[in-house]
């Protein structure tokens, strides 16, 4: 069984994870049932961006039976990756798997719980 990191309970609340001597930080908002979220992630080594990973993001709702949903995140500035992930649709914990696949580099990967909550 994976261990999952402290949930993201509210909008504006971050997830920061150290897996692998990586730096990982994901903030998700508004993180709302009804309303599409943008993820931002944000990668570190050694105290340096990584830069030109490849970084993937798959949603599943913990409690009930769907297939997962993916995302491919987007470099938008030096080790600051987004996508904008749909509206759930229902509130609940989401187990979050993020992928980073950094060049010259072994795969990373972070688990954590989101939290959807209601509007």
């Amino acid at each position: 069984m994976r261990r999952l990191a402290p949930a993201v309970a509210r909008p504006g609340t971050a997830v920061n994870l150290d897996r692998a001597g990586y730096r990982v930080r994901v903030r998700i908002e508004p993180n709302r049932a009804t309303r599409p979220s943008r993820v931002v992630v944000t990668l570190g080594r050694s105290g340096r961006r990584i830069r030109r990973a490849r970084v993937t993001l798959a949603l599943t709702m913990l409690g009930m039976p769907m297939p997962p949903q993916r995302y491919a995140l987007a470099e938008t500035t030096p080790g600051l990756y987004t996508c904008t992930l749909a509206a759930p649709g229902m509130v609940g914990r989401f187990g979050v798997t993020l992928t980073v696949r950094p060049p010259d580099a072994r795969t990373v990967t972070v688990h954590f719980v989101d939290l959807v909550v209601s509007t």
